[in-house]
């Protein structure tokens, strides 16, 4: 049971950082990668294998999978602000 307890502690984000720490690196990482240049670039990428799967390797449900991956990609960022909206 120790060796449970201590895997526990050792993955406690709060026993390396404050709590003031840790959430300006969360809100750093997800308005650095949601909603700057990461963000743009992995919606497009995507949206180019959605066109490329759909059109010249005619493989709907692919191309239906990487369009869905474009949606989360797009809107997630707003989906975050919305919700963590005591972050920003």
């Amino acid at each position: 049971m120790d060796i449970i307890a201590s895997a526990f502690d050792f993955f406690n984000p709060l026993k390396h950082f404050s709590q003031g720490e840790y959430v300006g690196l969360w809100n750093t990482l997800l308005n650095t990668f949601l909603m700057g240049f990461c963000g743009r670039f992995f919606a497009c990428v995507p949206l180019l294998l959605t066109f490329w799967c759909g059109v010249v390797r005619q493989r709907v449900p692919l191309a239906v999978l990487f369009f869905s991956l474009t949606l989360v990609f797009a809107y997630f960022g707003g989906a975050v602000e919305f919700v963590f909206w005591w972050l920003y």
